[in-house]
């Protein structure tokens, strides 16, 4: 369930941050991507078209719902720290939502492993725009139950690239705003769709659902909402010379 839930209600990427992704990474019909902790594919079908895309994901459920979203990628059950994939081989690795999960020495070693020298490592995260009075609300809402979850903010990802033997480093970062569309119903769902809050009882849960409908202001599930975000993106090239050679097919 909590796969289909990710799958149904948790928001893409704006056209203009996929364009910037394409375009720092040099992603054309020959490139070979990694999507790095894939969930349900969300960014990864955003990635083609590419030679060759795959996707690393540990979880089964998500890799089953993966398939059905982007049936053209090759997907590996694996981690950040230990991906199943020759060395040097990457054009480009990309970690959407995800590198505060997994944002240490080993990861970033393993992820210079597996791209090419002249390789890219994009980091995405879709973050609530805090100057939007319903965002803003919806943010405070939430704290209580975030307080130890990974998060862009709460997690100093950022000093894994700065430490002297780090094999990354950080080159650009662009912000992109992102207005979607939506409905009551969808952001009742991507809300429970949130790791913290789908682990929490079923009354905290239904209380949350409750305060969200009064931030919105409406009852009715078909209620239209303007969800703002800003995407950011931040490019990482590898600091020194690798081989490379082909993938294995």
């Amino acid at each position: 369930m909590a796969a289909e839930n990710y799958a149904a209600f948790r928001p893409s990427y704006p056209p203009a941050a996929v364009a910037f992704i394409r375009e720092a990474a040099s992603l054309d019909e020959r490139s070979k991507v990694v999507d790095l902790a894939a969930g349900t594919g969300l960014m990864t079908c955003l990635l083609l078209p590419v030679a060759r895309l795959v996707a690393v994901e540990p979880v089964a459920e998500m890799r089953a719902a993966l398939q059905l979203r982007v049936p053209e990628a090759e997907i590996f059950e694996g981690t950040a720290e230990e991906m199943p994939l020759p060395s040097a081989v990457a054009d480009a690795v990309v970690a959407a939502q995800a590198f505060h999960w997994f944002a240490n020495s080993t990861t970033v070693r393993e992820i210079a492993r597996v791209l090419k020298p002249d390789g890219a490592l994009i980091l995405v995260w879709n973050l609530r725009d805090t100057r939007d009075p319903l965002m803003a609300g919806i943010d405070a809402l939430l704290a209580p139950y975030r307080s130890t979850s990974p998060g862009y903010v709460s997690t100093s990802w950022p000093e894994v690239f700065e430490e002297a033997d780090s094999p990354l480093r950080v080159v650009s970062h662009q912000t992109f705003p992102f207005d979607e569309p939506t409905t009551l119903h969808q952001l009742k769902g991507r809300v429970l769709s949130t790791s913290y809050v789908a682990l929490l009882e079923k009354g905290l849960q239904s209380e949350v659902v409750r305060q969200l409908a009064a931030l919105v202001g409406s009852k009715n599930d078909d209620a239209p909402v303007c969800v703002k975000y800003q995407t950011e993106v931040f490019v990482a090239h590898i600091k020194n010379d690798r081989g490379t050679h082909e993938w294995k097919t």
